[in-house]
């Protein structure tokens, strides 16, 4: 039960820090993306169930709402191509992902500075690295840097799942329709 507490209360603790940032965001910059409407978009990154994923994050749309009651603040759920859609359609106003996939919206559509960054593990503890991994077979010793694998058929989960594929990309290495 203590473990329970205890990441409830980090989850709080860095929710809190995420509505801080963004409200410095909001007194200090001119709203004039959002001016012209009054709902304010957020768009989360969901690797679970997207119910799961509003649940967690709704609560940050509703502060939102009481601290700014002049806006509307709306939390979608969204998985990696549909947040990279939103993102190079410019659907929503702010994005929360994960510092892998921000590096990859930021190479493939521009995504400007971050305001603010946390990271929490699956224990609810704050994490301070982000990784991926890439698989070769011990006997092909030819295979041994990123660049290594230009012309060679690779597997994965998906192209849009960094850190693996953004890696992959980085090197040069398109992936194959």
């Amino acid at each position: 039960m203590s473990r329970i507490n205890y990441s409830i209360e980090t989850l709080h603790t860095g929710i809190r820090r995420l509505l801080g940032a963004m409200l410095l965001l909001a007194v200090l910059c001119p709203i004039t993306l959002v001016s012209a409407a009054e709902v304010v978009k957020i768009g989360v990154l969901s690797f679970r169930p997207k119910p799961q994923t509003l649940a967690q994050w709704q609560p940050l749309g509703e502060v939102l709402a009481r601290a700014i009651p002049e806006r509307e603040f709306v939390v979608e759920a969204l998985n990696y191509s549909e947040m990279e859609e939103a993102v190079a359609s410019r659907r929503i106003d702010f994005v929360l992902t994960n510092p892998g996939h921000y590096v990859l919206l930021t190479r493939r559509i521009g995504l400007t500075a971050p305001l603010a960054t946390l990271a929490v593990n699956d224990d609810g503890r704050a994490g301070t690295v982000f990784g991926g991994v890439i698989f070769v077979r011990n006997d092909r010793t030819d295979l041994r840097l990123i660049k290594d694998l230009r012309g060679q058929t690779i597997a994965a989960t998906s192209t849009g799942i960094p850190d693996a594929g953004l890696r992959v990309e980085l090197a040069g290495i398109q992936a194959a329709a």
